[in-house]
């Protein structure tokens, strides 16, 4: 099987699930994910880059917020040489970029009406609609299945 390869501008984001403990018998330190405020242990990340021909890939990157270590090699060889990557300001795309000689184009947070860019990231933000709209109507996934709900979606 051959690894989808990006280029152009490729639009990078996260987005977090709460952790399922559907279908598991014995959980071990459960917490009600509801109760925490902000990135916890008890978020899974998930990070999502598109490019403009629309080929997406989305791959787990693990427990909480996301590190340089636990996004490791994941994107290595999938972003061609010559592309722009778009991301927010989180600090793991520009390490990302610079690792793997690749422009970057980091954008805060604005309003509509602030943003005066030509680059931005609805499309990325739209896409991680829909997976948290489909993983809300099966009423929750377990974690053992989440990849195959995201790339049935992507």
């Amino acid at each position: 099987m051959t690894k989808t390869q990006l280029n152009g501008i490729v639009l990078m984001d996260d987005t977090f699930f709460r952790k399922s403990y559907k279908g598991i018998k014995n959980v071990n330190n459960y917490q009600d994910t509801k109760t925490l405020r902000g990135v916890s242990n008890n978020l899974i990340c998930y990070t999502t880059a598109v490019d403009e021909n629309k080929n997406v890939i989305s791959l787990y990157s693990g427990i909480g917020k996301n590190t340089n270590a636990k996004m490791g090699n994941k994107f290595e060889g999938r972003v061609a040489e010559n592309s722009l990557i778009v991301s927010d300001l989180d600090n793991i795309f520009a390490k990302f970029a610079t690792r793997q000689n690749l422009d970057i184009f980091q954008m805060k947070a604005s309003t509509f009406k602030e943003h005066k860019s030509e680059h931005d990231l609805g499309l990325i933000n739209s896409l991680h609609s829909e997976f948290k709209g489909m993983i809300k109507r099966t009423r929750h996934v377990s974690m053992k299945w989440l990849d195959c709900y995201i790339q049935f979606v992507s």
